[in-house]
């Protein structure tokens, strides 16, 4: 299926022609039940939304966001972070004035919610309403996309933009959204990157005219190979870290949820395998890249972590949307799909706070803090931080007591701690991190479970 500057509509008329054909249907009714799903999902995650506390992790996306653009790009060349979803989180913080921990998070949201609209469309075009709306909400209660939805990293953005991606090359053959999509790609995460790659590939695999493709869209080659290069600065700056991850494949177990179903579809794949086009790409990215995170684990860095296979999800669930009739035959497939969802809605059911993650929870840090009403702006404070987590507890300092109670911040490897006894109090982020230190001043620290300890002018041991 070759792909020349011809196949693609020029600005929006793929997308126009595509909702005309929804129209013959009843556009008027599959949107408003594409929007009906939207608001199921955003009701059915707020809940993490309100009692959920913001993991290290996610308290880093916020610092950037609260510190604003001053040394924006400085801190971006000397991170392992690509810009694109910093900015956007730090222009709504602007917008909001310092929110809190649950509207910062409706920007992740709001990219799954996009992207859950778009394959609902999808699904509905191609499998009808009953089947598509099914579709929808095993879309919405598989654990890993849902869990990514309200967790404040660019893994929903990455997730919405290679949706958006695959759509745009396949489904409305829209060019000039093909290259916006892939640039956003590039700029969003390092992933962007790897799914690219992925992408050349199994575009080979499958029948696509790939040298075409790299004629009309040498100057997106060139980006992808400038942004390797900013990847490989940004590693000899030593930002590059994965060395937490270890090699664990259990997370290559326990985050493939989707595709014990995508591999099920057997009586399609036989097919898939025989045609050219993107039957055969979404079924073809999946395998190319779990091939490829084996080589990157093996010989690069350690990669086998959860949320990375979410690059790998858009395909496997298009995928599903084109062969799920084929599964069993059409008559059972809505029973057994109505299974699944239940599975999942059981697996998913509760609201998952950091505490029950196993990760020590700052929300109940400092609720319990502003309720011990022990800090306040004329106490001096000294945080103690590791590394790049400088400034990482001011979000929430600002959230529950209108300032920063960090005076002043003291890297905890330093050798020089005699300044610590200078303060009345002093905020760690790990007790573990500093047990060993003398210090005579109040501590506050957090327990294994997160909640709130202050040792009274004693020392820790």
């Amino acid at each position: 299926m070759p792909l020349s500057r011809g196949v693609f509509n020029s600005h929006f008329s793929s997308i126009i022609k595509y909702m005309n054909g929804l129209k013959r249907e009843g556009i008027v009714q599959k949107t408003i039940i594409c929007l009906l799903l939207a608001i199921y999902f955003f009701i059915d995650r707020r809940p993490v939304l309100i009692e959920g506390g913001l993991s290290m992790d996610e308290l880093l996306s916020w610092t950037y966001a609260v510190n604003g653009f001053e040394s924006f790009f400085d801190r971006w060349l000397n991170s392992s972070h690509q810009p694109m979803f910093y900015i956007i989180l730090t222009i709504w913080n602007k917008v909001l004035g310092n929110p809190n921990d649950y509207w910062i998070r409706l920007v992740p949201l709001g990219f799954a919610l996009i992207a859950l609209v778009l394959y609902s469309l999808f699904s509905i075009r191609k499998n009808g309403l009953f089947l598509g709306i099914l579709l929808s909400l095993f879309f919405i209660f598989e654990p890993l996309t849902s869990g990514l939805s309200v967790f404040l990293r660019p893994y929903s953005m990455i997730f919405c933009l290679i949706m958006a991606n695959l759509l745009f090359l396949t489904e409305f053959k829209n060019k000039k959204l093909f290259e916006l999509s892939v640039v956003l790609l590039l700029f969003t995460h390092t992933l962007g990157l790897i799914y690219l790659c992925i992408l050349f590939v199994s575009l080979l695999i499958s029948g696509f005219d790939i040298k075409g493709m790299i004629k009309e869209y040498y100057y997106l080659v060139i980006l992808s190979l400038l942004t390797i290069a900013l990847v490989l600065y940004q590693g000899s700056q030593e930002a590059v870290n994965l060395n937490w991850v270890g090699r664990d494949f259990s997370s290559f177990h326990l985050n493939l949820n989707i595709f014990w179903f995508f591999l099920a579809c057997s009586g399609f794949l036989y097919k898939s395998i025989k045609k050219k086009g993107e039957e055969r790409l979404f079924f073809v990215i999946p395998l190319v890249g779990i091939c490829v995170f084996f080589i990157i684990d093996f010989f690069v860095m350690p990669f086998f972590v959860g949320r990375h296979f979410i690059i790998l999800y858009p395909a496997g669930f298009l995928f599903i949307s084109l062969g799920v009739k084929e599964l069993i035959g059409f008559k059972y497939t809505p029973v057994l799909m109505m299974i699944i969802i239940l599975f999942f809605k059981a697996v998913n059911g509760k609201p998952r706070t950091e505490v029950e993650q196993g990760e020590l929870n700052y929300k109940t840090l400092f609720l319990k803090l502003k309720e011990s009403e022990e800090i306040s702006s004329s106490k001096r404070t000294l945080c103690l931080y590791n590394k790049s987590y400088k400034g990482l507890l001011k979000p929430y300092s600002i959230m529950y007591f209108g300032f920063d109670f960090c005076h002043t911040h003291l890297e905890v490897d330093t050798d020089n701690l005699k300044e610590a006894e200078n303060y009345e109090y002093i905020a760690l982020l790990d007790y573990d991190n500093v047990k060993n230190l003398k210090l005579s001043s109040n501590i506050i620290f957090r327990d294994e479970k997160g909640y709130l300890k202050i040792f009274k002018n004693d020392k820790l041991k």
